[in-house]
């Protein structure tokens, strides 16, 4: 590699001939390009000192020295300067030993009697350019790109030599895992330039709450046992505390950060506001081995991410089975979708006067091989946190579009219901989406139901006002999902514009054991008919609250007394026997008859 420029090259050649260093001399006078300073110094030691105090730019060594010879001169000062590239001098015959010290190594060698300006600039420009790359790509595999920080590699080889050290001198170490709160909507709204550059902020103000580092990336030597920030990936970092007097002191830490990263900050036209949740597991008590902290770390984060964020936890044994089954519970959930691991059943509906089977609710089901099946309340909490509810919710309506698509080919149409949640009725691209998969599959819109619980309107009306007047005007049906359980009003009902209320198990399942929750349930079915609504209660499991509800006139019930959720074949046999008119509403409806049931 040419240097066109008239930049200036510091050389220290460490060599006892005379002779061979005026010719050296010579050859860069003859050079143009570059103007070079050379140094020469006529034995190792001497080499190596000045090499530490002044840092040239390049080496060039003589392997036979007065205190050193062969290849052993080239170990002995790659050990001590290991930076500065080093390019072998060697005799005519001694060019084996120059291929075996490349390898040993030195970036390039020169055979002395065959040295020429035209190539010895280009060796040298190269020798120092290629030991830029290296150190490059040397610091990439121990540093963190965007932010410079040390990176998990560098972390674990630091924190296993802490430990080890804390262990024989009986030590207390800690480890601080943090992320910070709901960073992703940061990315979302101001896009992936501004989440780097504060990023970056953040990054700088967690340096300012600990002493830097020492560690020597290049030979992995642990010259110093002092804390290190590092960034894991994404927003997650860890901090490790190397020697502290008793566990409270990494309390004191966790405050400064949590204290020093809430200051807004300043990221081009945007001021931001962050907090951070924090997770501290002590070194013995917590574990000894540095991933079984990192581990324990994270749970405790995400114990504090539980209560409430913007904050930190200790590590305890008494979080460690659920938050560690709810950790994996995440991460599996994650891989779920790529992996097909959702499924779909249907539990039917049945108008309470004539048995007919009216509609279903679709129920996402979730099985990992091998694994026992989890239903839709086991896991969707955590997909709403982790942000997957939307995505694994546009999974649910293309897999319902297309099973009514499958029905119609049949002539077995009949209306499902979906359950939706906040995040997706504040989603802009989901009346697109819906009315692409009507067209996709060509589905009736009367066949599609929103299920919307209640509780999701408590201060929330106003953002998603825009989607619920577009679901309105696409036809689809909105049902008030749980309701009565939450902020019941008449406004909601208004601008909602629902067609069905559903009162959940809540109130039904104690409709003949409380006076209180069967007057509520008489109540909300007649407020219902008194506004036209249709009313749906679910969690039927017994002929009484069945005969009970009949009385109060509903309309509709759904239950384990008609049907537990079924998968999708069982579902499209259940639609054949209604189309022959011996459906499971009319059996259960003769069997009431038949046990005297009736009042």
């Amino acid at each position: 590699m040419e240097n066109t420029s008239l930049d200036k090259i510091n050389i220290l050649i460490i060599e006892d001939n005379p002779g061979d260093v005026k010719i050296i001399e010579k050859i860069l006078s003859e050079i143009e390009t570059t103007i070079y300073n050379l140094v020469c110094k006529v034995n190792l030691s001497d080499g190596i000192k000045y090499a530490l105090i002044k840092k040239p730019d390049i080496i060039l060594l003589d392997l036979m020295l007065s205190d050193s010879h062969g290849l052993e001169t080239l170990k002995i000062i790659r050990e001590k300067v290991s930076r500065i590239p080093i390019v072998v001098l060697t005799g005519i015959d001694d060019e084996e030993i120059g291929v075996q010290a490349v390898k040993f190594g030195a970036q390039d060698y020169l055979v002395k009697n065959y040295i020429q300006s035209r190539i010895f600039s280009r060796v040298i420009l190269y020798a120092i350019e290629r030991s830029k790359a290296e150190e490059e790509i040397k610091f990439l595999a121990y540093y963190d790109y965007l932010t410079k920080l040390p990176n998990r590699r560098y972390f674990l080889e630091r924190f296993n030599a802490t430990i080890a050290s804390a262990g024989r001198y009986n030590r207390i170490s800690a480890i601080l895992f943090l992320d910070i709160d709901d960073f992703k909507l940061i990315n979302d709204s101001l896009g992936h330039k501004i989440g780097d550059l504060l990023l970056i902020d953040i990054s700088k103000r967690l340096k300012k709450c600990i002493r830097k580092s020492n560690f020597n990336y290049s030979n992995k030597k642990i010259e110093t046992f002092i804390d290190v920030v590092a960034r894991l990936g994404g927003d997650e970092f860890v901090i490790s505390l190397i020697e502290i007097s008793n566990p409270e002191d990494s309390s004191k830490i966790a405050k400064r950060i949590v204290h020093e990263l809430s200051h807004p900050y300043y990221v081009e036209d945007h001021e931001i506001y962050i907090t951070a949740s924090i997770g501290i597991a002590l070194y013995p008590s917590d574990g000894e081995n540095t991933e079984t902290l990192l581990k324990h770390a994270d749970i405790a984060m995400y114990q504090a991410k539980k209560s409430g964020k913007n904050n930190f936890k200790y590590f305890t044994n008494s979080m460690n089975k659920s938050i560690i089954k709810l950790v994996s519970l995440e991460k599996d959930l994650r891989k779920a979708l790529d992996n097909e691991e959702f499924f779909l059943c249907y539990q039917p509906k049945m108008d309470l006067n004539t048995g007919n089977i009216i509609g279903f609710e679709a129920l996402i089901r979730w099985q990992q091989q091998g694994k026992k099946i989890l239903l839709q309340e086991d896991f969707m909490s955590i997909a709403e946190e982790i942000n997957l509810i939307v995505p694994i919710g546009y999974w649910v309506i293309r897999n319902i579009a297309l099973f009514l698509s499958e029905l119609k080919k049949e002539n077995l149409e009949i209306p499902i219901s979906i359950n939706i949640s906040l995040k997706q009725l504040k989603e802009v691209e989901l009346i697109k989406i819906i009315n692409n998969l009507l067209i996709e599959y060509n589905i009736s819109k009367e066949l599609i139901e929103f299920e919307i619980s209640e509780s999701i309107f408590l201060g929330n009306l106003e953002e998603i006002k825009d989607n619920i007047n577009e679901i309105n005007k696409l036809g689809i049906k909105i049902a008030l999902d749980n309701f009565g359980e939450g902020c019941s009003s008449f406004e909601i009902l208004k601008k909602l514009k629902a067609s069905t209320i559903k009162i959940g198990r809540y109130f039904t399942e104690n409709i003949l054991k409380s006076n209180e929750d069967a007057s509520i349930v008489s109540t909300l079915i007649s407020l219902g008919h008194n506004l036209n609504l249709s009313v749906i209660c679910e969690g039927i499991e017994n002929f009484s609250q069945l005969n009970y509800l009949k009385s109060k006139n509903c309309d509709i019930i759904q239950g384990f007394l008609l049907s537990r959720p079924v998968p999708a074949e069982k579902t499209r046999l259940i639609m054949i026997k209604e189309k022959e008119g011996n459906g499971i509403g009319k059996k259960l409806l003769r069997t009431r008859r038949n046990k005297n049931y009736e009042q």
